[in-house]
């Protein structure tokens, strides 16, 4: 892969541009925290990018948290999540909770402004 982005002849290891966090699988497979559900919805509804409960969704409170806790750990300001899917953890009725506290705020994300509006229950 360097080779073909053209940075293997310059001596550039993959582990000087990669660094892969892990130890965030919180209370374990399909298990999420109110915490971790809350920022999961806050994401969503601030950027459009609709994160799940077991996959992406733990793999971004992993990097907030780390962002967070541990800022000099990035280096530079460019930061790559990778986004891998899984939606289908959505529709288990786990965020409802979540959810019913800010249904009636809906943000217009492509501007950045926030509208309340009641949507139908």
């Amino acid at each position: 892969m360097l080779q073909e982005c053209g940075l293997y002849e310059t001596g550039v290891r993959a582990s000087d541009i990669l660094d892969i966090v892990d130890g965030y699988k919180g209370l374990g497979y399909g298990l999420s925290t109110d915490e971790e559900l809350e920022l999961m919805a806050s994401i969503s509804q601030t950027s459009g990018i609709i994160v799940d409960p077991v996959y992406s969704g733990k793999a971004v409170f992993g990097m907030v948290s780390e962002m967070k806790n541990n800022p000099n750990r990035f280096k530079g300001k460019r930061i790559l999540f990778i986004h891998t899917g899984g939606l289908l953890g959505l529709f288990d009725n786990r965020m409802d909770s979540v959810l019913s506290k800010s249904a009636s705020k809906v943000v217009a994300w492509k501007d950045g402004r926030t509208q309340d509006r009641q949507l139908p229950a």
